[in-house]
């Protein structure tokens, strides 16, 4: 009979054995027929063979196996061999925003298997890898946000999982980016500005997303209160800008900047406001008197320009009647930017004895420097001092005027000290050292020269030797002006007159023989910074009036005539 009419059930258990069967008494090619149409029963179910995916072999279409390292069924379709199993499923993720990389979200479903594969994918359809993918059991699974991620802005994103089967379940518009948005200044005072910054201003008065997303766009506007007059709000950036207008008195000016920031991927919109402030004030005025030393100013917090307003001290008259120079004067923005401790120095007029034969001083300079260390490397600005007159006929000191200063008189020209000017010192007259014109006198020191931030002194003679002197005993210091010395002969009228202080001061009158006297001190130069000063300009004090300004006849820093008259010191204000 042929085998394939048996049925399996007609078999009793035991019926057919292994001692039974001859070698080769059955053979492939011999059972063949025997699962043709084969009828299986019972239901303990068919036992299939079982093996790792490495043991794959002689793989038929129609070839059906337990795949061990898969855990589940497969069959082979003739090109590759596929999974007999169900798709996972993807219920929910926790948590559903986040903000920063290297968030840990939990995936949770059914039928998460071993080598599952996690995929996050953008709302343009980018997918990304997330870091650590982590299967904890079937139906929880654990993944973290890498940079590349949260720097794409492509919320909401669609969490896939896929099983090594390579069926997957997708969870859609699950992942959002959670910015937190922030103002980029505290709520309050912006700033003060100050009556010399009021053009260029600049405030930020903006937000920003701290997820930094592209697609974030935010618009501003003023929701209560104003600006200060001249500013106005960027609605894109909420930068305020613009050149405030001046103000009579300190304004205190009130508003509130309201935000609202669309995310385009996502659809929302969040909005947010803060209160601020900007204080204008009014223009503030700082006068400087003359001390005998040097005095300091702080820059402000917020004020990056000044304007200064600044005389240089007179040279005085002589012992008889003959006028010192004036002190000049300098009008001057300065740029402050990056400053913050300014050397200031108010000049000493020049003084003037009663006793015969005594050369009038020069009258120190006024400064501004970038520093408490006076030099001309630190110089801003600099209003020079009038030349001393000389105690001779007609010995006038040299006015003040600008960045030369005036040369001296007298009865003659090669006697008088010469101005300064900004580049080299004033020549003292004679063309000596400030000495005497007297061609009798041999034994007595020259007085001294002209130099940078120095007035000359005056010439003098030497009878009677024991009463050679100058006018004052001590030369000034730097920081009461550098005004010269006038020249001193107690005997008759024959000392020069002294140089006027500056960037670089003037040189000293000579003295003169009998009949001739003293000749006038030069004065000294002025001085701005070339690249940190603008809008400058250069007075005689005479023609500067206004704010420290003094209420004498001539003004603040301009020259007294001789006698008894003692010369104006200088005077420096600051307004800002």
């Amino acid at each position: 009979m042929p085998l394939t009419k048996f049925k399996l059930s007609s078999i009793a258990d035991g019926g057919i054995s292994t001692a039974k069967l001859a070698d080769n008494a059955v053979t492939l090619v011999k059972t063949d027929n025997l699962f043709v149409n084969t009828e299986m029963s019972g239901t303990e179910g068919a036992r299939l063979p079982i093996g790792t995916t490495a043991q794959r072999a002689n793989e038929k279409t129609g070839d059906q196996r337990f795949n061990s390292t898969l855990s589940i069924m497969e069959y082979y379709d003739g090109t590759e061999w596929k999974a007999i199993d169900s798709p996972p499923t993807a219920t929910s993720v926790s948590p559903s925003t986040f903000s920063s990389a290297g968030t840990t979200i939990t995936l949770a479903g059914s039928n998460l298997q071993a080598g599952l594969n996690i995929k996050v994918i953008g709302s343009d359809g980018t997918e990304y890898t997330p870091n650590s993918v982590t299967r904890v059991n079937s139906t929880s699974a654990t993944f973290q946000i890498t940079s590349t991620i949260l720097s794409s802005a492509k919320d909401f994103f669609d969490v896939r999982a896929t099983n090594s089967t390579g069926l997957s379940a997708t969870l859609e518009n699950c992942l959002e980016i959670l910015g937190t948005i922030t103002f980029n200044e505290s709520a309050g005072s912006l700033g003060t500005v100050y009556d010399s910054s009021r053009t260029g201003l600049s405030f930020d008065a903006g937000a920003t997303d701290s997820t930094s997303e592209s697609d974030v766009t935010f618009t501003y506007s003023i929701s209560s209160g104003a600006l200060p007059s001249g500013l106005s709000l960027n609605t894109s950036t909420g930068a305020i800008t613009g050149n405030a207008a001046a103000v009579g008195s300190d304004t205190t000016y009130n508003f509130t900047v309201a935000y609202s920031a669309a995310d385009a991927s996502s659809g929302e919109t969040e909005t947010g406001s803060r209160a601020f402030s900007v204080t204008v004030r009014a223009p503030v005025i700082q006068a400087f008197s003359y001390t005998g030393s040097g005095q300091s100013f702080s820059v402000p917090a917020g004020v990056t320009s000044l304007t200064t307003r600044m005389w240089g001290g007179g040279g005085s008259g002589d012992s008889g009647n003959h006028r010192g120079g004036h002190g000049a004067a300098v009008v001057s923005t300065v740029n402050v930017s990056g400053l913050s401790t300014l050397g200031v120095i108010v000049a000493r007029g020049g003084a003037v004895t009663t006793t015969g034969g005594d050369g009038g001083a020069g009258g120190g300079f006024s400064g501004l420097f970038n520093s408490t260390t006076y030099n001309q490397s630190n110089a801003l600005v600099i209003a020079a001092g009038g030349g001393g007159a000389g105690d001779g006929n007609n010995a006038q000191g040299g006015d003040a005027n600008g960045t030369t200063g005036g040369d001296g008189s007298g009865s003659n020209s090669t006697h008088n000290g010469k101005g300064g000017t900004t580049s080299a010192a004033g020549a003292s007259g004679n063309g000596g050292t400030g000495s005497t014109y007297w061609d009798n006198c041999n034994g007595f020191g020259p007085s001294a020269m002209a130099g940078a931030l120095s007035g000359g002194d005056g010439g003098y003679t030497c009878s009677p030797a024991g009463q050679r002197t100058f006018n004052p005993t001590t030369k000034p210091t730097v920081e009461q002006g550098g005004g010269g010395r006038g020249g001193f002969e107690p005997g008759g009228s024959v000392g020069g007159g002294a140089g006027g202080g500056g960037y670089f001061g003037g040189g000293g009158g000579s003295a003169g023989a009998w009949g001739t006297g003293g000749a006038g001190g030069g004065a000294g130069s002025s001085y701005t910074h070339p690249s940190l000063c603008s809008s400058v300009t250069h007075y005689g004090s005479q023609s500067l009036q206004g704010t420290g300004h003094s209420s004498s006849a001539d003004g603040t820093g301009a020259a007294a005539n001789g006698g008894t008259a003692t010369a104006d010191n200088g005077r420096v204000v600051l307004i800002y």
